[in-house]
């Protein structure tokens, strides 16, 4: 529940905008089905999803 808290407070945050230095390294804030293949971590709504249907018994704390 902590996390998907988380998760939910980074939504509602709003992202940056990107330097034009960046558009020349290839690098943006795009979400296109092509960019998300090339992602660090999945959106957070996937993430959240996920975590809403995992039973809290599978959970770990770590």
């Amino acid at each position: 529940e902590n996390m998907i808290a988380a998760l939910r407070r980074l939504q509602t945050m709003t992202p940056g905008e990107l330097p034009d230095q960046m558009a020349a390294l290839g690098i943006s804030s795009g979400k296109s089905k092509i960019g998300q293949l090339f992602t660090s971590h999945p959106p957070l709504e996937d993430r959240i999803a996920a975590l809403e249907a995992t039973p809290q018994s599978e959970l770990k704390v770590a």
